[in-house]
């Protein structure tokens, strides 16, 4: 598993994912890297995560999810003026229906979302991701 020094100090991650098995995967391979991390099972839920939680360094964003999905997020968070020091990471399980649309053109053009991730995702790529955004 790839271990960058970069993360000594442990960005702090929200991680948007109604998936709890990925959560779980998410979470164990966090742990190993000195990523801090919090959940949100939906954009909602994320919401309330980033009024109540200070110090959110980056978020790894699910794009299909229910009550609020990832791009209903990224349009609040834009919104936001205190939030635009997050760094945006998307991931989905069907790239060729998200990511290749007008929607994922527009967040990267918009400086929103640093990169897309395909499920399953590569998490050496993920975790060494993270420290280049730090």
């Amino acid at each position: 598993m790839y271990n960058d020094p970069k993360l000594e100090n442990g960005p702090v991650v929200l991680v948007v994912e109604d998936d709890l098995f990925f959560q779980m995967l998410i979470k164990r391979i966090f742990s190993t890297q000195n990523i801090n991390s919090i959940y949100a099972e939906n954009g909602a839920q994320a919401i309330i995560r980033l009024n109540t939680t200070p110090g959110i360094t980056h978020i790894l964003l699910d794009v299909n999810m229910p009550t609020m999905d990832g791009y209903s997020l990224l349009e609040y968070i834009r919104s936001q003026q205190s939030l635009d020091h997050i760094h945006i990471f998307m991931c989905s399980a069907h790239p060729e229906k998200h990511f290749m649309d007008g929607a994922a053109k527009k967040s990267i053009d918009l400086g929103n979302v640093k990169k897309y991730f395909e499920k399953p995702v590569d998490f050496n790529q993920l975790v060494s991701s993270f420290a280049v955004s730090k």
